[in-house]
């Protein structure tokens, strides 16, 4: 459950709405190696309106990368529209993260508001 890109470095921004696993379903946020490192306007990921806490209560495992480092050191919380025009608004991480090997890593978050 989640996004699994092993192989494809993103250096353009990738907006996501939420991830939710249920039952014993692995939450992945998965991106190929140097993601997020080029300096583009508006580049990296945003959480857009969910919060990212799994039903399951599993920690999402965020690749590649070692115990300090995922692939992307930040993401972002935004409020949003859904489809149907309904506001999905900013809302906190609560999400823990970990590494392949099941060790915890840092994520810094950062929430704003887009207008």
């Amino acid at each position: 459950m989640g996004l699994k890109a092993p192989g494809i470095p993103i250096s353009v921004r990738v907006l996501i709405g939420d991830i939710e696993a249920g039952n014993d379903a692995v939450p992945y946020l998965l991106f190929g190696e140097d993601s997020f490192t080029t300096e583009a306007p508006n580049a990296g990921l945003r959480i857009a309106g969910g919060d990212l806490q799994q039903n399951n209560g599993a920690s999402i495992i965020v690749a590649p990368g070692d115990s300090t480092n995922p692939g992307f050191e930040m993401m972002t919380s935004q409020n949003n529209f859904k489809s149907d025009g309904e506001l999905q608004p900013t809302q906190s991480i609560n999400a823990t993260f970990i590494n392949e090997m099941e060790a915890t890593v840092a994520v810094t978050t950062e929430e704003v508001t887009i207008e």
